[in-house]
């Protein structure tokens, strides 16, 4: 039995990279004119597609310890180009959870659709959404939680907040980052719960037409071009600001300036002898930057970090959709750059050292692919609302 990482030597296919954008609105869902909706964003509180049906707090937990994960990005992925799947996926949105837990490498994806007329399509109509803002589901459930954007059953009101909360965390972490600051006449802080949001614009992979398979030979020639030298491990990728202020042209990670070292450091590279990691690292160091990577229901696309903790398919590492019973393939992956441009450096921050604090050294990953329902089947699940669980195989850093 082959794993899935041997499937690279097929000819390649189409792949659209994603970027993030800082020239972007941040929440590009803020519109309802969901022809200017492309690729998604990183961060900040999830977009409902389902207004009137929100993410509950009960649906993201993780699936590996069971506690609670947070919210890490979410793509504008519709798939009703594709016959078998037809209008039903007109619109469709897929999410990931990661869970903050160290040593917990869970990671939580669900999938929401619906037709061109359904939706926040229609409920955008109606006198609740008589603003059509970015708030809509607020408006039908202001009931959502006050840092997270999540709905808790039942609901949990802070009457000195005025406010309502998933869980007993948040609702600290409210009170003494935003409220209490407030009160005092300063400067609310940022929320460790949340990742700083920013936008994801998608660009066609150039690389990704070609027609030759994968050569070892060829990939070391391309590294060789790209002046790419593997170096010793470091512990941890640099940090930077949050807002990335005050940066100059040779501290910005992703210039044209950037070694492969950096990326070794994110990937946990170096003396690398492994063909497929070889093949990681001159693919990604064509475009540095890039921080997922798609190509809808082509396994072959996955672009593995090594050789080791692939999925086999044929031993069920990638379990079949728990609704219809269809394959689920491979859709899209999330990058290790991601993990930098999250990281934060405590100090500038102004973390305090009880709080729980939002860093990527909480976070860990070579790649995370994530595998969807090839049938992208309609859920209509009391407990889940509109979402559908999906599933991603969490290769571990180097």
């Amino acid at each position: 039995m082959e794993p899935l990482s041997s499937l690279r030597s097929c000819p390649p296919v189409p792949i659209n990279l994603g970027f993030v954008s800082t020239e972007e609105p941040l929440d590009p869902f803020a519109s309802l004119g969901y022809s200017s909706w492309d690729g998604g964003k990183v961060g900040g509180k999830p977009f409902n597609l389902h207004p009137s049906s929100p993410l509950r707090a009960s649906s993201t937990l993780c699936p590996c310890c069971g506690g609670r994960t947070q919210f890490l990005l979410q793509i504008y992925a519709p798939a009703d180009d594709a016959p078998h799947v037809g209008g039903k996926a007109f619109h469709r949105m897929l999410y990931v959870f990661a869970c903050p837990v160290p040593g917990c490498s869970g990671v939580k994806v669900l999938r929401a659709q619906a037709g061109e007329d359904e939706g926040h399509f229609v409920e955008a109509d109606s006198e609740v959404h008589g603003n059509g803002g970015k708030d809509d589901a607020l408006a039908h459930h202001p009931d959502l939680c006050a840092v997270c954007g999540l709905k808790s059953v039942p609901s949990k009101r802070c009457p000195k907040q005025d406010r309502f909360f998933c869980c007993r965390e948040h609702q600290v972490e409210y009170m003494k980052r935003v409220t209490k600051r407030l009160e005092k006449g300063e400067k609310a802080r940022d929320l460790a719960s949340v990742f700083k949001e920013m936008c994801i614009v998608v660009e066609e992979d150039e690389e990704g037409g070609d027609d030759e398979g994968v050569n070892l030979e060829k990939e070391l020639e391309k590294m060789k071009a790209m002046n790419i030298k593997l170096e010793e491990d470091s512990p941890q990728a640099p940090g930077v600001g949050r807002e990335g202020e005050g940066k100059g042209e040779e501290d910005d990670f992703f210039s044209e300036k950037t070694e492969q070292k950096d990326i070794n450091e994110l990937t946990g590279s170096s003396g690398v002898s492994d063909s497929t990691t070889i093949d990681f690292l001159a693919t990604i160091g064509a475009a540095k930057d890039q921080i997922l990577r798609y190509a809808r229901w082509k396994d072959e696309a996955t672009l593995w970090t090594s050789s080791q903790n692939v999925p086999v398919r044929a031993s069920g590492d990638i379990p079949a959709c728990g609704h219809c019973g269809g394959e689920r393939q491979f859709e899209f992956q999330v990058m290790p750059q991601l993990l930098h441009l999250l990281n934060v450096d405590d100090d500038e921050a102004g973390v305090d050292a009880k709080d729980v604090v939002r860093s990527a050294g909480r976070f860990s990953w070579g790649t995370i692919a994530v595998y969807t329902c090839s049938n992208s089947c309609e859920v209509k699940d009391e407990g889940m609302g509109c979402y559908s669980d999906e599933f991603a195989w969490v290769q571990p850093p180097l």
